[in-house]
């Protein structure tokens, strides 16, 4: 069977964030850029960073772009890149990391430096098929990086500054449709996992071992991915409620025995004038502001 028809369309949404400060969030700031996917951003030597997938021209293009003394460069190309899923970004090693699912589905890694620029790609994992999008935190002195493959199951890869380690299969089994969310926070990787029946789930990685599954956060929904994000004393998630808003809510205490009464309640950004988004959010911390890149619609 051959489809000859046009070629099927990838929504397209404008990207915009929001920063908070404090207890206050910001009014939405839309920037001049579409995309046909989810962004990416990481704070990296006092500048922000974002990465993206250009809607026009449609060559899926990946571009990358910062915010240097409040004020966004023209996004460029990242070499030859394209894709159909986020990228993704990190900081370790004093250098950007960024990986992305190319259009074949193999996983692209890259890293970045303001002298070097970005270097020639590594592939990985094409036998595997990842066809979501990778999330990627630092922790113990390496990056870490996880990525779902076309069963769901998410599988563990580590960057030690030289060279990858792994992969890794989930050892408490979890099964996903959407990207996973990673942070780094009080000694631990989070993460965080949408279920098909759009329930939220978390688990944490310590110093040794393997993933400690924290279980369901009760009474909470979203109808996409999620992302984390340290921020000051909290572990900020983010997430688009199912009426399309977004939400935010922290966990600011790290007891001995983790337990789910002690995140915030979700809160609706944006107040009386609540921020509407197409599906996962990006964040970051930087410079003392909690950063949350979207897309919405057009």
């Amino acid at each position: 069977m051959k489809y000859s028809c046009d070629k099927v369309p990838f929504p397209v949404g404008a990207l915009e964030y929001v920063l908070r400060s404090g207890n206050e969030w910001s009014a939405p700031v839309t920037l001049p850029w579409k995309s046909i996917t989810p962004p990416a951003l990481a704070s990296y030597r006092g500048k922000l960073y974002a990465a993206f997938v250009r809607a026009a021209p449609d060559d899926k293009a990946v571009m990358w772009t910062r915010l240097d003394n409040g004020v966004w460069r023209k996004p460029e190309r990242i070499g030859g890149d394209n894709s159909y899923h986020a990228p993704a970004l990190g900081v370790a090693h004093g250098k950007l990391y960024y990986a992305v699912t190319g259009m074949n589905n193999a996983l692209y890694f890259r890293t970045f430096t303001e002298t070097g620029g970005w270097s020639a790609p590594e592939k990985r994992h094409e036998a595997e098929r990842p066809d979501k999008a990778p999330s990627m935190t630092p922790f113990r002195e390496g990056m870490w990086m996880t990525y779902v493959k076309n069963d769901g199951i998410p599988y563990l890869n580590i960057h030690d500054g030289n060279r990858w380690h792994g992969s890794h299969q989930d050892n408490i089994w979890w099964i996903t449709d959407d990207p996973v969310g990673m942070g780094t926070w009080g000694g631990y990787v989070w993460r965080v996992m949408r279920k098909a029946d759009n329930t939220i789930y978390l688990s944490r990685h310590p110093e040794d071992g393997n993933w400690e599954n924290l279980g369901q956060i009760p009474n909470w929904l979203t109808s996409h991915g999620m992302a984390l994000a340290p921020h000051g004393q909290r572990l900020s998630l983010l997430l688009r409620g199912m009426d399309g808003y977004l939400r935010a809510a922290s966990y600011s205490s790290l007891p001995i025995y983790y337990t789910p009464a002690l995140w915030s309640a979700p809160e609706r950004v944006g107040g009386d004038q609540p921020v509407k988004l197409m599906d996962e959010p990006a964040a970051a911390s930087h410079n003392g502001k909690l950063y949350i890149m979207y897309r919405r619609e057009v």
